[in-house]
């Protein structure tokens, strides 16, 4: 349940930021992916989102402005996790099992990984290097919410 209220609040917010890309953005986002069709916009400071999706996963291309690529981020299988990040994550946070992981490859030739990691009263966000060298790591804590109306 607590997970559903997350998605829930992530899928408001970036309906609520939904809007459409400049041509010369959407013009580079069909050059580098030539498959995609449906591609939602967001945007994010000043670059540019977009949603899509290709062999039911899905995938955010990032571009600037002036259409520059800058990242794609698609979400894989767990078995697409190569050992050395899957081990580094889970030895970070002990007790806690995947929920959602994504790859990210970046202008720079970068490949990194987003793993999201669950625990009964918290989230981790890991972003964890190829070799498994995890570079960030951020928490989110459940909070529980009692009924405050006074009936006991």
């Amino acid at each position: 349940m607590k997970t559903l209220t997350i998605l829930a609040l992530v899928f408001v917010q970036s309906f609520a930021m939904a809007q459409e890309a400049p041509a010369k953005v959407k013009e580079s986002c069909k050059k580098k992916f030539p498959a995609a069709k449906e591609i939602d916009w967001t945007k994010d400071g000043a670059n540019y989102v977009g949603e899509f999706y290709e062999n039911d996963m899905t995938v955010l291309g990032t571009f600037d402005a002036t259409g520059k690529w800058l990242e794609t981020k698609t979400s894989i299988e767990e078995t697409e996790i190569p050992s050395a990040v899957a081990k580094a994550a889970l030895a970070k946070h002990k007790g806690t099992y995947l929920s959602n992981q994504s790859k990210i490859e970046n202008s720079d030739d970068v490949v990194t990984y987003e793993i999201i990691l669950s625990s009964d009263d918290a989230i981790y966000t890991l972003l964890i290097s190829e070799e498994g060298e995890v570079l960030k790591s951020e928490k989110q804590v459940f909070l529980d919410v009692e009924d405050s109306s006074g009936d006991e």
